[in-house]
């Protein structure tokens, strides 16, 4: 199995993304996701947890992301060689073939699923290109996905939907039913998404409890017994 997560690069020190509601605090405070240091580190805490993969939520061609990504990518290659990335593409009018061949997919670090660049798309795509292995994220059950919570009641959105953490109990159930069956790609949602608060990474109120739990729920070894095993919920 190989174990994702999303990771948002859209703050800036300037404000970008930080002047939106955001309720939980990120450690290394209200970070430029282009700073190096922060980038080493987020990458350090991957590792540490058991991440595989980081899924770079990508916002176009000369885009604040597209050159927080390289940064990224740059610091990946040089500090964990281990790590792999691929892209997550927003909207698919980002979607340029040539100029993330040429960008990113020649990178030793990019992550090839059946041999081919892997291309996650949050919007469906006009078609396919059998180049590249493009998964759809709201359809494609080959990619499983897992939170630790989520909460947009805050967000002035019409819907107000939320998930408690319950402690980590939600986390802990999600991840033992995405593992059934050996899938082959497991997406955590997400490494620093603060505005839905579906963070794993190390916040000033959680500390570093998501980061560990992470790290042994992807080494467990889940069977449908272990899964129905009564669980005290959280007071």
């Amino acid at each position: 199995m190989i174990l994702g997560c999303y990771y948002y690069v859209w703050y800036s020190k300037a404000g970008r993304h930080w002047d939106e509601t955001v309720v939980n605090n990120p450690i290394l405070g209200r970070y430029d996701s282009r700073d190096a240091n922060v980038i080493s580190k987020h990458l350090e805490m991957m590792i540490r947890a058991g991440i595989d993969l980081v899924v770079i939520s990508f916002w176009g061609p000369g885009s604040f992301e597209d050159s927080a990504t390289k940064i990224v990518v740059e610091i990946m290659e040089k500090e964990q060689p281990q790590l792999r990335f691929c892209l997550i593409v927003e909207r698919n009018g980002f979607l340029d073939y040539d100029y993330l061949d040429q960008r990113y997919f020649q990178s030793p670090n990019y992550f090839l699923f059946n041999r081919k660049p892997l291309v996650v798309m949050y919007e469906k795509p006009p078609k396919d290109n059998r180049m590249y292995m493009v998964r759809y994220l709201s359809y494609d059950m080959k990619v499983r996905h897992v939170m630790a919570g989520y909460d947009e009641r805050m967000l002035g959105r019409p819907t107000k939907y939320y998930i408690p953490r319950l402690n980590g109990l939600t986390y802990r159930i999600l991840f033992r039913l995405a593992k059934l069956g050996n899938p082959s790609l497991v997406f955590i949602v997400s490494w620093n998404e603060y505005h839905e608060q579906t963070a794993i990474s190390p916040t000033k109120e959680y500390g570093f409890k998501y980061l560990d739990l992470t790290k042994e729920l992807s080494r467990e070894k889940v069977s449908r017994t272990r899964l129905l095993k009564p669980t005290r919920f959280p007071d």
